[in-house]
């Protein structure tokens, strides 16, 4: 979805068009129309994120 910013009498942007997010990635951060990403129990992951989302946490045991 994109915002369509103020605009002079003529029609003419005064200031560029904000695009606006959809939906959140399972951090929390925007995504925005057109980005990859997969559906997972956690939510959406971004395409660029999905090795982070991978990466298993590191735990001691006895330190949770």
């Amino acid at each position: 979805m994109i915002f369509r910013g103020q605009r002079d009498s003529l029609g003419v942007p005064i200031e560029p068009d904000e695009e606006m997010p959809v939906a959140e990635d399972w951090q929390g951060e925007p995504l925005f129309d057109g980005e990859e990403c997969y559906q997972t129990e956690d939510g959406l992951v971004k395409l660029t994120d999905i090795h982070d989302y991978m990466q298993p946490s590191k735990m001691i045991v006895g330190e949770a």
